[in-house]
């Protein structure tokens, strides 16, 4: 999860640098249950994913940031350990209102 709020604060510092001094970055955390997931969302008013890239993010060495400035291993890293936990990531953004990403995973626990 921290290397998705590092995402999210890069987004929000990117979208402040390009703004004018009046933008206000917000970043919230939120959990909660569904049923039998538990749910975590990141959320941000950042500059946004856009939709060509959003299915690739989970892809090893894929990034969006400009060279050297990522290395595009911190969402597949996430996606591969809630992965193997039994869970998935959903991702939504636009380049207008920012990112938000869930993180479900299962609230029974396997022994």
């Amino acid at each position: 999860m921290v290397l998705v709020l590092v995402n999210a604060k890069d987004a929000v510092l990117e979208k402040k640098n390009k703004q004018d001094e009046n933008y206000k970055m917000i970043i919230g955390i939120r959990s909660y249950q569904d049923k039998d997931l538990i749910i975590i969302e990141i959320t941000d008013n950042g500059i946004g994913i856009l939709n060509e890239d959003i299915n690739n993010l989970i892809l090893p060495f894929y990034t969006t940031k400009e060279e050297g400035k990522g290395t595009g291993l911190g969402l597949s890293i996430c996606y591969q350990i809630i992965k193997d936990m039994g869970g998935s990531i959903e991702i939504t953004s636009d380049t207008s209102n920012g990112t938000k990403i869930k993180l479900l995973l299962s609230s029974q626990r396997k022994n």
